[in-house]
């Protein structure tokens, strides 16, 4: 009976650990980025494409916007893996979709990798080759000063 209640108590502090480190991460991401560059399929948009789209987080929550909508999107991230990993999860055509990625956080940069197609294999590499692999870099937006 110590030994269930020893392995239940470890699992317990295990998990509260995760939680804590998902909090950690999302609350790193927090604020408005601008996105500087971003690659489909190999090929590079155009930057007159991607100027004006910038994305905010917030919590769990990222929206994605240019010069004329917002797409929110919702965030899961496991930051203890190797890369951590994220999966956005937004409605298509009326349905859920969930795409699986990869990010990298380096000071004010943010590299997210992910296969536009819902319940995909993970990007294992920070790339998009020919397919449907979209490789976005954000920076994060500097507070006007007063």
């Amino acid at each position: 009976m110590k030994c269930l209640a020893a392995t239940v108590l470890l699992l317990t502090a295990a998990t509260a650990t995760a939680d804590e480190e998902r909090t950690k991460a999302l609350g790193a991401l927090k604020g408005e980025w601008k996105v500087v560059s971003m690659t489909a399929g190999g090929t590079d948009l155009p930057k007159e494409k991607v100027k004006d789209a910038k994305v905010t987080f917030d919590g769990d929550k990222m929206t994605l916007s240019d010069a004329d909508k917002d797409k929110p999107i919702k965030l899961a991230l496991d930051p203890k893996n190797d890369p951590p990993t994220v999966d956005l999860t937004f409605t298509e055509g009326g349905k859920d979709v969930t795409v699986p990625g990869i990010y990298k956080l380096e000071k004010d940069r943010l590299t997210i990798c992910f296969e536009f197609q819902d319940k995909a294999a993970r990007p294992r590499e920070f790339r998009s080759d020919a397919g449907r692999t979209v490789l976005m870099v954000l920076e994060r937006e500097k507070p006007e000063k007063k």
